[in-house]
């Protein structure tokens, strides 16, 4: 025969459950809101040592750092557009890896050079053939598109691809709505309006690399290819996001540097990328200057001055400047 508690009894055992989970309800609120302060005053140092860097500089900073639990953690003109300059050959590699996997190219596929009929511009490609026509794979065009940043090999890509306009298409239909890509390297090197008009934001920077490496947007083998070329950029920029870190840290990213017009304005010195950590998490950190009036040397200084902060924040040490 069941046995029948008293009614009284039940009543008792709820209010006694009920009065104990509001206890430990209010007790993990209380817990998150001390985190989430914690994290905001964290934030606040870091912004503050960033416009520490940038205080008294002439020229138009934007910042973007993702934090490895993917967070977008902070942002300082976030949202302002920015010539990219050579950024964008990031988005041109994606495009062409994309291709390859739509079985529209190959990374195997040979094409001749005619060295005289190259333009004469920063080209490692082209000096690398002195005084002789050559050949090579699609792959290393690639490579010295963006490892080298080789201007020949980028409008040589876009023009094989069907244009700049089909690369911003596609990074559109990847959710990157704030990037405009609508000219080549030979069109920006004849027209101001050019440069300014291949823009991005900050966030937006910061987004597309989140995408491609996270999302995985590229099958394992091109998403690996790109990666390693985007490592291999720190052979020739040594400085920027590379500048202050350690020695061995690993830094997958993709610079742009503007020519000085009028004899001291300059539109672009950037850099976007994945810092690796020493416990191995990563974080992405994109840091654009425009319309910068300083030297060569303290632009990248901002950049570098700002990836030492943000590395300081994760690593758990004050970012700030006492």
């Amino acid at each position: 025969m069941r046995r029948q508690f008293p009614r009284f009894c039940n009543l008792r055992a709820n209010q006694i459950f009920l009065s104990t989970m509001n206890r430990i309800l209010l007790f993990f609120l209380l817990l998150t809101a001390g985190l989430s302060v914690t994290a905001q005053t964290d934030t606040s140092s870091l912004a503050t040592a960033i416009r520490q860097v940038i205080a008294g500089k002439s020229a138009h900073v934007g910042v973007a750092i993702t934090a490895p639990d993917g967070r977008e953690l902070l942002t300082i003109n976030g949202k302002d557009h920015y010539p990219m300059m050579s950024v964008f050959k990031f988005p041109l590699a994606v495009y062409v890896l994309h291709k390859v996997e739509a079985g529209e190219l190959s990374l195997d596929h040979v094409y001749a050079f005619r060295r005289a009929s190259l333009a004469v511009t920063f080209s490692p490609m082209r000096d690398d053939h002195k005084g002789k026509d050559f050949k090579l794979i699609l792959r290393e065009i690639l490579a010295y598109t963006v490892s080298k940043s080789d201007n020949n090999g980028c409008d040589f890509l876009f023009q094989l691809i069907g244009g700049p306009e089909k690369v911003n298409s596609y990074i559109h239909s990847l959710g990157i709505l704030d990037i405009q890509i609508a000219s080549v390297e030979g069109q920006m090197a004849k027209s101001k309006e050019a440069v300014y008009g291949n823009w991005v934001t900050p966030s937006a920077a910061n987004r597309l690399l989140q995408v491609v490496f996270e999302k995985h947007v590229l099958a394992p083998d091109n998403e690996k290819l790109l990666w390693s070329m985007m490592l291999m950029t720190n052979v020739t920029i040594k400085d920027r996001l590379c500048g202050p870190l350690p020695a061995g840290t690993v830094v997958a990213h993709k610079t742009g540097t503007g020519a000085t017009y009028e004899g001291h304005l300059n539109p672009a010195i950037n850099d976007i990328g994945w810092i690796v950590l020493p416990d191995g998490r990563r974080f992405i950190l994109s840091v654009l200057v425009t319309d910068t009036r300083e030297e060569d040397a303290v632009n990248a200084r901002i950049i570098a001055e700002i990836a030492k902060a943000a590395w300081d924040y994760f690593n758990g040490a004050s970012p700030v400047k006492q």
